[in-house]
C-alpha cells in the first residue's frame, strides 16, 4: 500500500473517505467551498458504479453476468465495463499473458477467492478467449471467471479524478487502497519496507500522476496462498518484495504492478511505451529502477 504525505505537511482542503472496491477510497480536493464538496460526491458515486458493475462476489454485477452467462452467447455490458476489458485484453496481449484477468478459476480453488454463482470453468482457458464483439457485447469461447480487481481501482480512480475536474476543483488526490492519483499539487508517496513493515520508505514524489504498489508480504506473513500469480504459470509469488510503478494514468500503474513482479526487467519495453517507471524493493531492502 502506498501512503501519500503533503510535501509542506499542510492540511489539503475537504477529505472524505468511503468503503468501495475492497478498499478504503479516501479523496481530497481544494477549490472553491460551493464547489468542492458536490464535486467528491459525483467522484463517489463514479466509484461507486465502477464497484457495482466490476464486483466478483456480487452476483448482481455486470461481471458475474459474464461469468455466469458469456461462454453461452454473447452479453452486452456497460461502457464502463467494456472500457475495462479492452484495457485488459490489450495489457494482456501486450504482456504475452503475464497479465491475465482469467486466473480467478484458480484463486478461487486456493481460497484466495469465494466461488461466484457461476458454472464451473475450463482450466485451460485464458484470456485470448475473452471475444469483445460490437455494440459492447462479450463473448467467452470456453467457460471461465473474469476478476478484474488487477485493474479496476486503478480505472476507478482515474474516472474519479476525470469527474472531479469536470466539476472545477483546483487540486485533487484519490487513494484506493495504495492506488493514487492527483493533480495541481505534490505529495510524497511512501512505501512499506518489505524487510522491515513497520517502517515507511519515502519512494517518490508525486505531480499530476499516478502511482500504486503490489507486494505480497502480508500473506507472507499469514502464511495464506498470495492473490498475487504468474499468469503463465499458475504459480503463486514466493518472495517477499514489492513493486510500485507510476504513470501518466492509474489503470497502468495498478496493472503493470503485477507485470514488473513476474517480469521484472523483461517489462520495461512495456513500461517505456506507457510512459510509466517502476521500483521494485527487494527482501533484503535493496531497490531496483526500472524506467
Amino acid at each position: 500500500m502506498n501512503y501519500c504525505s503533503d510535501k509542506n505537511n499542510s492540511l489539503f482542503g475537504t477529505v472524505r473517505a468511503q468503503p468501495w472496491l475492497g478498499t478504503y477510497v479516501s479523496m481530497s480536493a481544494q477549490g472553491k467551498p460551493s464547489v468542492v464538496g458536490k464535486a467528491i460526491q459525483a467522484a463517489f458515486d463514479m466509484v461507486a458504479a465502477v464497484h457495482h458493475s466490476l464486483s466478483f462476489q456480487n452476483p448482481c454485477s455486470e461481471l458475474s453476468d459474464l461469468n455466469r452467462l458469456a461462454h453461452q452467447r454473447p452479453v452486452k455490458v456497460s461502457a464502463t465495463t467494456f472500457r475495462v476489458l479492452q484495457a485488459s485484453v490489450a495489457l494482456a496481449k501486450a504482456s504475452n499473458g503475464c497479465f491475465d484477468p482469467t486466473v480467478a478459476g484458480r484463486l478461487v480453488q486456493d481460497g484466495v477467492l469465494s466461488p461466484p454463482n457461476a458454472s464451473s470453468v475450463d482450466e485451460s482457458a485464458n484470456w485470448q478467449d475473452i471475444q469483445l464483439l460490437s455494440n459492447r457485447h462479450v463473448q467467452f469461447s470456453r467457460p471461465l471467471w473474469l476478476d478484474l480487481s488487477g485493474i479496476a481501482k486503478g480505472f476507478a480512480v482515474d474516472l474519479a479524478i476525470q469527474v472531479l475536474k469536470q466539476n472545477g476543483v483546483d487540486a485533487a488526490t484519490v487513494n484506493a487502497g495504495g492506488d493514487i492519483r492527483l493533480f495541481g499539487h505534490q505529495q510524497t508517496v511512501f512505501v512499506r519496507n518489505p524487510h522491515n513493515l513497520q517502517e515507511q520508505i519515502p519512494l517518490l514524489v508525486l505531480e499530476n500522476g499516478a502511482v500504486a504498489t503490489s507486494a505480497n508480504y502480508f500473506t507472507e506473513l499469514d502464511k495464506n496462498p498470495c492473490a498475487l500469480l504468474d499468469a503463465e504459470s499458475r504459480n503463486y509469488l514466493d518472495q517477499p518484495c514489492s513493486v510500485t510503478v507510476s504513470a501518466p494514468r492509474a489503470i497502468w500503474a495498478d496493472a503493470l504492478t503485477k507485470i514488473v513482479l513476474v517480469k521484472h526487467e523483461q517489462a520495461l519495453p512495456l513500461l517505456k511505451r506507457l510512459n510509466a517507471s517502476a521500483m521494485l524493493i527487494c527482501p533484503d531492502g535493496s531497490r531496483l529502477q526500472f524506467n
